[in-house]
């Protein structure tokens, strides 16, 4: 009795640690694409305060390549 109890727990726990693993992987997906979204904004906004439309264009430019690089080919980790 008392080994059987062991083990379900262990089979717990080895599911809440896969469980955990899953999240700390999106986690860090997510963090990634919080990045560059947060280049992929600031950084038009700032040339386009100090360069005026030229500033703007390129801050276009970078935009989209910062979008085409969050959805681009995944990474494997």
């Amino acid at each position: 009795m008392n080994e059987e109890k062991r083990k379900r727990l262990i089979e717990l726990g080895e599911k809440m640690q896969d469980a955990g693993d899953s999240m700390q992987k999106t986690g860090d997906k997510m963090s990634r694409v919080g990045g560059k979204l947060t280049i992929g904004i600031t950084v038009p906004i700032l040339l386009t305060l100090f360069l005026g439309i030229p500033g703007l264009i390129i801050g276009i430019i970078v935009f989209i390549g910062t979008l085409g690089s969050i959805a681009g080919p995944k990474q494997e980790d």
